[in-house]
């Protein structure tokens, strides 16, 4: 067993949030992982336009997907989202996957 301090890592504030809203959020969402890729346990699937309580990664990294459908004229405003790194690492890297290529947004 062991054991692990949720104090350690990645912490999400959401700020504003407003995500098209699906009756099982089917169109538009925000899915976050616990941990560095889409095989890592789910954290939240996010929909609306009810601002999500902070969310803390139980190690050092989160990974976000956002999809939409593109249905224009129905989605909502998105999001703004900051984050806070409380591990020891001197450096912090933020990867953006743009459906092209990823971007070292450090």
């Amino acid at each position: 067993m062991a054991d692990f301090n949720i104090y350690q890592g990645v912490k999400l504030e959401f700020k504003a949030f407003d995500v098209f809203l699906g009756s099982r959020c089917e169109f538009d969402r925000l899915i976050i992982y616990d941990g560095d890729n889409k095989d890592s346990d789910i954290i939240d699937i996010l929909c609306g336009n009810s601002l999500p309580d902070d969310i803390q990664a139980s190690g050092n990294s989160l990974y976000l997907v956002f999809t939409s459908d593109v249905s224009f004229g129905h989605g909502g405003a998105g999001f703004h989202i900051t984050y806070n790194y409380t591990g020891n690492c001197e450096t912090l890297y933020l990867f953006v996957y743009t459906g092209t290529h990823i971007v070292n947004a450090t």
